[in-house]
């Protein structure tokens, strides 16, 4: 069970968890983070950011590493009953090569409520074994802490000065791996929690990657909640895992210069606005494989609470695919099925590098029978070639029919008195 100090605003949760040895391939750790009513005391109410730590590795005589692997904004969480659980998953496969053996997670829960209040918290960690996608080669922190925002006497761009990364030998690639969240509340703007601004990453004076830092929450799965959950934020949700953002910048030189650059911005009324940025740059060798697809998620049909907002659904399965190959992926072909039903095939032609990512819908109807089915996705032949790492290729989803309805409906409707 979790819950806050309120006389320091942070209370620390640790605990060791058993990887496995260094001699051992890992090509994927998933983290899952599960929130619960507590069976000790109330529930707790308000959103406050949360940080998940490798805090060290390698047993208690292991090098002190306090690297940010996650980042969770709790729920508004008045109205959750004692039943209440909710899960979420976020990719942690770039500190692989940290979370060998013995490890120590650390939890750091923020806010000033009473320690009455709670969320029972358990942590998991999947691994799925096999040769990994690219080489760890080296890792750097660029920026971390938290950084006024709008203060003309602060100036944010004094705080994120422009890094040079030196290219390690065989290294290929560096990544990027952002966990950015804005917090405070200004005049006129409502920074950095309420106001929309944008980041820019420039690599060697060009800009690499522009994106709002902004996220809308009305269509968050885990709903409703209490409070204010329904509005938009700077780039986060309360009851949400944020998933970092990924960035990945070939190397080409012996030298790089790195810059991370925020919207020009003078707040009239500074009321203690600040971007929370951890950062960090990884090196890896060259992908592999020249040929490797991955389903990363069934996202319809599927009960799993995550996906609540795409089903129950009776047409036009969604699916996630990434290339992990060197090569660009530009056709894959699915075969899909529900259990007991007779197995569907589609041809996707597309073109995507290595790492991206695209969400693809299903042509027909999700076939179903009463009660409880199972959902199945293979992916094969990458371009037309063997597939490096066929493993990754296959995934299964549960979901339940959807409700049968009668051929004559009465819908009541019954609208406010602010017309738009």
């Amino acid at each position: 069970t979790i819950f806050t100090d309120p006389q320091q605003g942070t209370n620390s949760f640790v605990k060791w968890g058993l990887f496995p040895p260094a001699g051992e391939e890992i090509r994927r750790i998933t983290m899952q983070v599960t929130l619960a009513h507590p069976q000790d005391r109330a529930i707790a109410h308000w959103d406050y950011l949360d940080r998940i730590k490798i805090r060290r590795s390698g047993g208690v005589g292991g090098e002190n590493l306090d690297f940010e692997i996650g980042r969770l904004l709790t729920p508004y969480g008045s109205n959750f009953t004692k039943e209440w659980s909710f899960t979420w998953q976020v990719d942690v496969t770039d500190f692989a090569v940290f979370m060998r053996d013995s490890v120590e997670i650390e939890y750091i829960h923020t806010g000033y409520e009473s320690p009455d209040l709670g969320w029972d918290l358990t942590i998991d960690f999947k691994v799925d074994f096999g040769p990994p996608v690219a080489e760890f080669i080296a890792m750097e922190t660029l920026w971390e802490g938290s950084f006024a925002y709008g203060d003309p006497a602060r100036d944010i761009e004094d705080s994120l000065a422009a890094k040079e990364i030196v290219r390690a030998a065989e290294s290929s690639f560096g990544r990027l791996r952002i966990q950015h969240t804005g917090h405070g509340m200004d005049r006129p703007r409502g920074c950095s929690e309420f106001c929309s601004r944008w980041r820019e990453i420039v690599v060697d004076g060009q800009v690499i990657d522009h994106r709002d830092i902004w996220k809308e929450c009305g269509d968050n799965p885990l709903y409703p909640q209490g409070g204010t959950w329904i509005y938009d934020r700077g780039h986060w949700c309360p009851g949400d895992l944020q998933q970092p953002d990924i960035i990945d910048v070939p190397l080409t030189r012996s030298q790089h210069i790195i810059d991370l650059n925020m919207e020009p911005y003078i707040a009239q009324d500074i009321q203690q606005p600040r971007e929370e940025i951890t950062c960090y740059f990884f090196q890896f060798a060259e992908p592999a494989a020249a040929n490797d697809v991955a389903i990363e998620e069934i996202i319809a049909p599927n009960k799993a609470a995550r996906y609540n907002r795409f089903n129950p659904a009776a047409f036009a399965p969604r699916i996630r695919i990434r290339n992990l190959g060197k090569e660009n992926l530009k056709t894959v072909r699915i075969l899909y099925q529900t259990a007991g039903w007779t197995e569907k095939t589609v041809h996707w032609h597309g073109d995507l590098a290595f790492y991206q990512d695209a969400i693809v819908t299903l042509p027909g109807e999700i076939d179903a029978t009463a009660g409880a089915n199972r959902f199945s996705v293979v992916l094969s032949d990458p371009n037309g070639e063997r597939d490096a790492w066929p493993s990754d290729n296959g995934l299964e989803s549960e979901f339940d029919d959807i409700p049968t309805l009668p051929t004559r409906l009465i819908v009541d409707w019954l609208t406010n008195d602010k017309p738009e």
